[in-house]
């Protein structure tokens, strides 16, 4: 009987924990950040090579613990988590529930963070944790560009490694071409194509500018004979 009484207690109060807690509304991000201590975390929603947009914000308390909250949910697309003068990029595809980011402000963006509730999000970390460590070669992130199940990540992915580079111009372009083609309502779309059409200007004119370049018949030269006729 006493056993049956313990089990019949343990169930209740697992009941009674269970009506406790309130189901999730929308989307919450939350986490715990060290060295962050009453400073602000900011979430921007952000676009490629134009000015981030905030969407969120919470104060950091005093164990570093901080809590944002969508209740009809997240927009797809890329984000930044933003504290100081330290960011990181995440990518939500809009079905998130709870996302939980712990670390510590000193390495955030390094990518030396933990990271939970976002496949997309988990992913680019995991991704960005090894070009950081130099175990991803760029050749790898390519590889990735390419077979990242969402061509927005890929696109992402491309911006955030090889930026302005004229040298990746072409990975770049396809991972714009995957984009338009599988998300041809994303908002990154518009922006991606503007600074990437700058890119293709600007290596256009710096070949212009150089003097002898790759291809070119060399001039037609007559030098003197050694008596100088």
């Amino acid at each position: 009987m006493r056993q049956i009484a313990i089990t019949m207690a343990l169930f209740t109060l697992a009941l009674l924990s269970w009506q406790c807690e309130e189901p999730v509304k929308g989307t919450v991000i939350n986490g715990e950040i060290q060295n962050a201590t009453n400073l602000q975390a900011f979430l921007d929603a952000i676009e490629v090579g134009k000015a981030s947009n905030v969407v969120a914000s919470a104060d950091i308390g005093e164990t570093g613990q901080f809590k944002m909250e969508f209740p009809e949910g997240i927009e797809p697309g890329p984000y930044q988590l933003r504290i100081g003068a330290k960011k990181v990029t995440l990518f939500m595809d809009g079905t998130e529930k709870v996302v939980r980011i712990n670390g510590d402000l000193n390495t955030l963006q390094t990518y030396d963070f933990t990271l939970s509730g976002s496949s997309d999000s988990e992913s680019m970390l995991s991704l960005m944790q090894g070009v950081y460590k130099r175990e991803v070669d760029a050749e790898g992130v390519k590889t990735y560009i390419d077979t990242v199940s969402d061509a927005g990540l890929g696109a992402l992915v491309a911006f955030q490694v090889f930026g302005t580079s004229g040298q990746f111009l072409d990975v770049q372009k396809q991972a714009l071409d995957r984009l338009k083609q599988e998300s041809p309502n994303s908002r990154m779309i518009p922006s991606y194509m503007t600074m990437l059409n700058a890119i293709e200007q600007q290596v256009a004119k710096q070949k212009a500018s150089e003097l002898v370049q790759e291809g070119m018949e060399a001039p037609d030269i007559t030098l003197p004979a050694p008596d100088g006729k």
